[in-house]
């Protein structure tokens, strides 16, 4: 009987470490009967590299060992129950927490000083909309990122979401990097909201003779001409 019992706390043992070493940073969005989803995103590696294709170096790098990123929107008022259900959880399978603020919780996993996985839960002010015309609602956000990040590296991760898409004013506090040349810096409307994109219009039977002689005049005319355009922005 000593044999047997010995025999099965070895197999307990040998079973408990395999499970940990299969310890995934990938956190099953499961919550028992899920309220509507707002809206939903999923991205492997190859979708998020072709979103970073245009981005410069640094952003690039961040995002370089970023395996998936999954994202959930609820409505805001089921803030306080999946909080509990999912932070509870985490905590037991020995992920790490970090309460930003009351309504913006992270909570990271890590296996051998490397962060394997990232879960953020967090309450925005920012309003969701389903379809045009949509009055709104503000959102309860759960967001998971899978892949090997380096520990000091995870706030600022966090900060740029924005990069790939997840745009969330709340994830700003994660020390964000400040791209001072974004559109939003560089032009605004008189109440201050930022002006992403720009349309020129002109008549066509007008503006093309006036191309043409510019472009006939030289280099010199054309340099004014862009100066003139650039005091007038």
């Amino acid at each position: 009987m000593r044999h047997f019992t010995l025999y099965f706390l070895s197999i307990f043992i040998l079973s408990g470490a395999a499970n940990a070493q299969l310890q995934s940073g990938r956190v099953p969005l499961n919550y028992p009967n899920e309220p509507f989803v707002e809206f939903r995103f999923d991205l492997d590696r190859s979708t998020i590299g072709l979103v970073m294709e245009d981005a410069d170096s640094d952003s690039a790098s961040l995002f370089n060992t970023l395996e998936h990123l999954h994202l959930r929107a609820y409505k805001a008022n089921h803030f306080d129950k999946m909080l509990d259900h999912y932070g509870t959880n985490l905590k037991i399978r020995g992920w790490s927490a970090l309460e930003k603020s009351a309504l913006c919780h992270l909570y990271t996993l890590t296996q051998r000083e490397t962060v394997i996985g990232i879960f953020i839960v967090v309450k925005s002010q920012k309003m969701v909309y389903r379809h045009t015309g949509d009055p709104g609602r503000k959102a309860l956000y759960l967001i998971n990122l899978v892949g090997q990040f380096v520990p000091k590296q995870v706030n600022e991760l966090v900060g740029n979401l924005d990069r790939v898409g997840v745009d969330i004013p709340e994830l700003n506090t994660f020390g964000a990097r400040r791209n001072t040349t974004s559109t939003s810096t560089l032009l605004q409307l008189p109440e201050g909201d930022p002006v992403h994109e720009v349309q020129i219009q002109a008549d066509p039977t007008t503006i093309e003779p006036q191309i043409r002689a510019t472009l006939e005049d030289g280099p010199a005319e054309i340099i004014a001409a862009m100066a003139t355009l650039r005091s007038k922005l």
